[in-house]
Order: C-alpha cells, then sequence, then structure tokens
C-alpha cells in the first residue's frame, strides 16, 4: 500500500461518474472506514490510524505514491475528474508527491476538476471545466479544490460554469480549502460561476505561501441567492473566511483583473468578500476593477471588413490603408508594416487558433502578435510567424497560437504584420477566431494507412472513431475505398493520434489527394468540418510520401530522393516531376528524336506521360530563356513540336509540369 511509484494514466475517457453520495447531498461516513464520490480517477482507501487523543501512527505519516500523472484525458459528466481523499487519518501533506494533471478537460463536475488532499510537489496545468454538474453537495460545489497541500502550481487552467444544483452552497470557480502552503494559481481564467470566482478558507488549517497571480476573473457570483434551507452565499468575486493575522507569510493577489457581472437579485457583486481581510493577508497589487464584464462582453471576435476597417487600425507603415471590396487594403512601406485589431476578448482555453485569409506580393513571412489582459503590450515572446505565399492570391492561412506558451489567459487586442519586405501589395480579407479542431499533422504511413492528430481535444464519442467521418478524394487516392474501414486511437506522449486503415488498395502515386473531415465534434459542441490535402514527405525530400511507398521507396531515407534507380539517367526526384516511373528505364522523360523538316523546320520528337503538360524553351546561351508557344498536354506517349531553324546556334529546352502545376 505503501511507497508506490511511477504511475501514469494517459489519453482516456471517463463518463458518467455522478451519483449522488449521500442523502440530501450529505456526506455520510464512520471513521475509520473512509469514503469516495463520483471520480473518473480516485486515488484513496483506509490508513490505519489512531484516533485523537492518541499520537500519529506510523502509517499515518507515510508515502503513499511517488511520480504519478494523468495527462491527455477526457472527464464528461463526473464530479470529480481526478480527486484524492482520506477523511480519518490525521492531515499530511505529503502522502502524494510529485503529481502532475496536464491537458485533460472535465464537465459536470460539482466537487472539482480535481480535488485534491495530501499532495506535496507536482501542477495542474491546462485542464479545463467550464460547465457544473447537477448533483447535489450540501457542503458546496467548486470547479477546482486543494486542501492540505503544498508546493504545489495551478497554471494556464480554466475554472468557469460552476452551479449550485438543490441546496448546494458555494458554486466557486476554484477553492483553497486551507492547511495549504506555498500553492500558486497562475495565468488562469475563472469566469462564469454561480459563486465566486475563487473561495480562500481556513477550514483545514491556516494556509501560507499562497500566491494569485496572472488571473483574470469575469462574471462570477451569478446566483449567490437562497433557495429554501439554503444559505446565502458572499456576492462577491473574491471570497476568504480571514480571521486573526497569520504571523507568517499568508498569500499574496498580483496583477488580476476582476470584471464584475450585473446583479441577479442581491446588488452587484463586490470584489472581495471582506476588503479588510484581503488587504491585510494578501496585499493586492495591480488588481484591475476599473471596467465591468458588461464593458467587453460585446467585444468582436472575428472581422470580414465588409465596408469599413471595423475597428483595425495603429498602422504602421502602411501606405495607401484602406478598405476595397471587403479587404483592407495597401503597401508595406517598410520591413516593420503593421495593424492591430480593435478590442478583443478572447479566452485562450477556448479559442487555440486563428485563421487570416490575406494576400501579399513579396515576402514569405508575416507574424500575429497579441496583448493580453495581464500583459497589455505587444512585445516578440507573444508572437507566432507563419509562412505564406507571395503570389497576390488570397488564402486561408491557420496560425497555431499554441505554439508559444505565452498564449494564456484572455488575449486583448491582436497585431497582423503580413509581410517583413518593403514593397509588397497587401489585401486582408480576414481575421477570425478559431472554435473548432483542425488536423494539425497528416502522415502517410503505408499505402493503406494514414495517421492524423488534431490540433487540440475532441470528444471520443463525437465522430472521430467513425469511418464515415472520413472521405477520401481527388484524383491521387488510387484503389482506395472512399472510406476507411477502421479508425483506432494511439495513445502517445503528446496525445492522441487516430489511425485509417483501409482492408485493400493503395493509395495513388500522383494526383492531388484530399481527406475530408467532417462532423467531428469537440468537448465543447464545436463541430469540425474540413479538407485536408494528403501530402505527407516524412523525409524532407521533395518526394511525397504516397509516390515512394508505390514505388518501393523508403519514405525516411531522404537519400533516395538523387537515387537512380532503374538506370535511365533520371534520378527518382527528377522522375517524380516528370511523372515518369522510376523502375522503368524506358518510362523517362527524354528526347529520342530530332530532324529536319522538308519545310525548313527542326521537329523535336520526345516521350511524354498523357495527361502531363510540356512547354518548349530556346536560348542562344543557357541564360536567357524565351517561351516557344503554350503549354501542351499530352495525350500519348509521345509528343512532337516543330521550330523553325535558326542561322546561329540555338539551345531548345522542354519543360514538363504536372496537370496541377504551372511549371
Amino acid at each position: 500500500m505503501f511507497n508506490n511509484r511511477d504511475v501514469h494514466i494517459t489519453n482516456c475517457y471517463f463518463e458518467n461518474m455522478n451519483e449522488m453520495w449521500g442523502e440530501n447531498g450529505d456526506i455520510l461516513g464512520l471513521p475509520i472506514d473512509e469514503l469516495s464520490w463520483g471520480a473518473g480517477i480516485w486515488l484513496g482507501g483506509t490508513i490505519p490510524s489512531l484516533l485523537p487523543p492518541e499520537g500519529y501512527s506510523p502509517s499515518e505519516q507515510s508515502l503513499l505514491l511517488d511520480d504519478f500523472s494523468v495527462t491527455h484525458c477526457g472527464f464528461q459528466d463526473v464530479d470529480t475528474g481526478l480527486g484524492t481523499g482520506f477523511y480519518y487519518p490525521r492531515p499530511y501533506r505529503s502522502r502524494f508527491t510529485n503529481f502532475r494533471f496536464e491537458d485533460s478537460w472535465v464537465t459536470g463536475c460539482v466537487n472539482g476538476s480535481f480535488a485534491l488532499f495530501s499532495v506535496d510537489g507536482g501542477h495542474a496545468k491546462r485542464i479545463d471545466t467550464w460547465v457544473g454538474g447537477t448533483v447535489e453537495y450540501n457542503s458546496g460545489t467548486t470547479g477546482g479544490f486543494v486542501q492540505d497541500c503544498k508546493n504545489f502550481l495551478i497554471e494556464d487552467c480554466q475554472f468557469g460554469g460552476n452551479i449550485r444544483p438543490g441546496k448546494s452552497h458555494d458554486g466557486v470557480g476554484f477553492d483553497i480549502e486551507g492547511h495549504c502552503e506555498n500553492v500558486t494559481v497562475r495565468d488562469c481564467v475563472v469566469h462564469d460561476n454561480d459563486g465566486g470566482g475563487l473561495l480562500v478558507l481556513n477550514t483545514g488549517g491556516w494556509n501560507e505561501g499562497l500566491l494569485i497571480e496572472r488571473t483574470t476573473f469575469w462574471n462570477n457570483a451569478r446566483n449567490p441567492k437562497a433557495d429554501p434551507g439554503m444559505a446565502v452565499t458572499d456576492n462577491a468575486e473574491l471570497r476568504y473566511a480571514g480571521g486573526a493575522p497569520n504571523p507568517s507569510f499568508y498569500g499574496r493577489l498580483s496583477n488580476v483583473g476582476i470584471y464584475r457581472g450585473d446583479g441577479v437579485g442581491k446588488g452587484t457583486p463586490r470584489y472581495y468578500d471582506v476588503t479588510g481581510n484581503w488587504v491585510r493577508d494578501f496585499s493586492p497589487t495591480d488588481v484591475r476593477i476599473d471596467q465591468t464584464w458588461a464593458d467587453v462582453s460585446d467585444r468582436v471576435l472575428d472581422w470580414s471588413f465588409d465596408t469599413s476597417l471595423e475597428g483595425w487600425g495603429d498602422a504602421n507603415q502602411w501606405d495607401g490603408l484602406s478598405v476595397d471590396q471587403g479587404a483592407i487594403v495597401g503597401q508595406s512601406a517598410g520591413a516593420d508594416s503593421y495593424i492591430s485589431s480593435a478590442d478583443t476578448w478572447v479566452n485562450t482555453r477556448d479559442i487555440r487558433w486563428v485563421k487570416v485569409r490575406m494576400s501579399s506580393t513579396k515576402g514569405k513571412v508575416a507574424q500575429v502578435f497579441y496583448q493580453t489582459e495581464t500583459e497589455p503590450w505587444f512585445s516578440g515572446d507573444k508572437m507566432v510567424a507563419f509562412e505564406v505565399v507571395d503570389d497576390g492570391q488570397l488564402r486561408d492561412y491557420i496560425v497555431d497560437l499554441d505554439q508559444v506558451e505565452t498564449y494564456r489567459g484572455v488575449v486583448t487586442k491582436w497585431r497582423l504584420d503580413p509581410t517583413l519586405e518593403v514593397g509588397s501589395e497587401l489585401r486582408i480579407d480576414a481575421f477570425e477566431a478559431g472554435r473548432e479542431a483542425y488536423v494539425s499533422s497528416l502522415e502517410i504511413v503505408s499505402p493503406n494507412q494514414l495517421k492524423l492528430r488534431f490540433n487540440q481535444a475532441v470528444h471520443l464519442t463525437g465522430g472521430v472513431l467513425d469511418a464515415s467521418s472520413y472521405v477520401l478524394k481527388g484524383d491521387g487516392v488510387g484503389t482506395l475505398a472512399e472510406h476507411p474501414n477502421s479508425v483506432t486511437m494511439l495513445s502517445t506522449d503528446n496525445g492522441p493520434v487516430y489511425q485509417l486503415d483501409w482492408e485493400g488498395g493503395s493509395i495513388g502515386a500522383s494526383g492531388e489527394t484530399f481527406l475530408r473531415i467532417q462532423m467531428i465534434r469537440d468537448p465543447h459542441g464545436n463541430v469540425s468540418s474540413r479538407d485536408v490535402e494528403v501530402v505527407g514527405d516524412a523525409d524532407s525530400d521533395a518526394l511525397p510520401d504516397a509516390w515512394e511507398f508505390v514505388y518501393g521507396l523508403d519514405v525516411h531515407d531522404p537519400l533516395d530522393a538523387k537515387m537512380d534507380s532503374d538506370g535511365d539517367g533520371l534520378s527518382n526526384l527528377e522522375e517524380f516531376w516528370s511523372s515518369t516511373n522510376p523502375l522503368d528505364a524506358f518510362s523517362r522523360f527524354a528526347i529520342v528524336e530530332s530532324t529536319f523538316t522538308p519545310d525548313g523546320k527542326v521537329q523535336l520528337n520526345w516521350l511524354s506521360e498523357p495527361g502531363m503538360r510540356y512547354r518548349l524553351e530556346t536560348s542562344v546561351n543557357l541564360v536567357d530563356w524565351v517561351q516557344e508557344g503554350e503549354w501542351l498536354t499530352a495525350s500519348q506517349s509521345e509528343m512532337s513540336r516543330a521550330l523553325d531553324a535558326a542561322e546561329a546556334p540555338l539551345f531548345v529546352r522542354i519543360r514538363a509540369a504536372k496537370p496541377s502545376r504551372t511549371e
């Protein structure tokens, strides 16, 4: 039972663990028998102990588990996502050490997305709960809970939507229940809870070294009223039991934004339940209370610039700034051209990417900067760069903001730098906040197997494991069926990967191939439907994986692109570009004959591939080339073209292009 180590749970799903634990929501149990309540994962049990006033037994102060983690899990309608607890042994804050809860979501919780007792060391990071449960719990409901813990960090988490079912008390976003030491809440968002955003109590004993920083609270205290038989909860964003001054460092409240919601029958919510207690024991600094939720709740998240700049401005090195045909236009007048958005309110736990629809005629890189509620300035560490095609054509660019750790809290303003070059013609057609999941990577594993990963969590019962949610289309599908035969979730350290298998057939060696993702739902209910191009190149040798698979090359060997597998004088890469067979020496792109015709012309004959496009070019110096006619599409295995004979030496070359490319 004691001194367990190295227990790790990852990529699991838990559902409907939400039965009431006692009559009328009361916690029932008798010493020394322990109890639990509905939880996805619960660490507990009976520990041999001595009842007061006897002294501690050795088992009461022993390590139970070291190095424990829960990652990439989903908890649907559970009273608690991850819990630890012992009611009857006296508190010991080091029963669990090196404890980690990461990258998971919890809905329906009434006793916390996590409810931790007796944890020493570790963290909860990127945990989301946004809708509470319906189970009555008389002693109070919460989105997250710690008691008898020390040296623990809660970072980049979301605690929202907690409610007070029946006669339940509290309904708070996060609860520090007491007897905690060196516990930090940082870079979190806490919003739309029935009770206060944060509750600090001394129920389990004095706290020491608490730090609440860089956190934003909004629109809490949505139901502070009393139903029959239920006490009124304090109508305040931050609640603290207070008490006699603690002789040591109790806590700090620093760089916090509080945006109060409207009153709901008990008057306007207060910032603090008892201001004097917070001032005395938390020494608040940089607490922003100058705006309410009503001041920021209607801010725009998406812009299409149909008729105006829609609040965008503060442009730099941008000539001719205007709106033309539903887009912001202009020219870059320097290497630091940019334009800033109107004020916005983006919960970074809900919105993980943005879509920029734009065009540029010069420059391969663009950038998105952002300000946050806790850091209202632009800086290089709050920026994501993305590649662009500078051909003047409008394209949609997905910018994954999870690339940088500073994407936390609430974004209040964007800045778009569409080019880093001077003299680019710019056009910004739309800037939108992305809500649904998208495919962030797609790998061709074999001629009849694909693996894909989403940028954020999708619901395991939301269609992601349904073969009909995936449609293969395009002229490069080869002999594969429209839908895969099976979909399997694979567990990895970086989250789940979904494997699509076809029982027969093979993907094509050429042509465009797309995988249609349709009606896949995430835990918030957002639905993903979009096309993803199947263009894997695992070894970055410019040979598509599908082509290498079909012709038996190694998708993990970049050197095989330079090889001449059939000995016809053309490398495998040259064979790919000419759409010839790299395993057949008679399938090659070459001029096979040049003859003079009776009318004084030179006729060229070359081997061709049906469907490929060809164009002749001439030069007198092998430097400057002149196009001779338009592109010709081959319908047979050999083509010919006549050119006027030249008086001086003339060099001729033939360009080949795939049907979907210009050259």
